[in-house]
């Protein structure tokens, strides 16, 4: 009985393991990371594509929020602002 409850244990444990996502972000993932670091819930204009190889690519993202354009370089597959800039009206 012991052995059959461990059993469970972990086969619960690796389907939760691999509920979690994996892979590259999608463009859509990329452009929430942009949103919530500029610290609103949406944008004006949003215009996103992708700016490097499908090995590793990285998400170039333009938005426009109140009349500001801000610009981010996310990675795709870590999730991580590369870089961010603001801009004039």
């Amino acid at each position: 009985m012991k052995r059959l409850i461990a059993l469970f244990l972990l086969l619960a444990l690796i389907l939760v393991g691999c509920a979690e996502k994996s892979g590259p972000l999608t463009a859509e993932e990329a452009q929430q990371i942009a949103l919530d670091h500029a610290g609103v819930k949406n944008a004006e204009n949003v215009h996103t594509h992708v700016v490097s190889g499908e090995e590793h690519p990285c998400y170039s993202i333009h938005l426009t929020i109140e009349g500001v354009s801000y610009e981010y370089l996310i990675d795709g597959i870590t999730g991580e602002i590369l870089s961010h800039g603001q801009g004039g009206h």
